[in-house]
């Protein structure tokens, strides 16, 4: 699996980078049983369609960055971890979206045009609470 980071700045040095794909796509702290079903869904449509499959995730923590109430978050699995589990999964490739003002300041089109059409994603996955 490999492992790419990403800002707001590089995404377009990744476009046309990928095949088509099918991303899971949530902040993912830990991958309890919740994010394991996000992730084996997206897992699920990449091998039924024959695709790649990923997931992206977003470090540090929306809340310390907005300054909702949270200096700091209690991740319930260190980034290691949370790669190798990844593998284990048969995950092709983990998107890692460094999470800053820059990036909440995309509007969600933008968004969607930046990080999940321009890295080709064709089917996306999240949970009930994404936002």
């Amino acid at each position: 699996m490999q492992t790419i980071h990403l800002t707001s700045q590089n995404t377009a040095q990744w476009h046309k980078g990928f095949p088509e794909q099918a991303v899971a796509i949530g902040f993912f702290d830990g991958l309890h049983k919740g994010h394991l079903s996000v992730i084996q869904e997206a897992k699920r449509l990449a091998d039924k369609a024959g695709i790649a499959s990923a997931v992206m995730s977003f470090f540090p923590h929306p809340k310390t960055v907005l300054g909702k109430g949270a200096d700091s978050f209690p991740y319930l699995m260190p980034l290691e971890e949370k790669q190798a589990a990844l593998e284990a999964l048969g995950i092709d490739t983990l998107f890692l979206v460094h999470f800053d003002r820059d990036i909440a300041g995309i509007p969600p089109a933008g968004f969607v045009e930046q990080f999940l059409i321009g890295l080709n994603a064709v089917q996306v996955v999240c949970g009930s609470d994404f936002h």
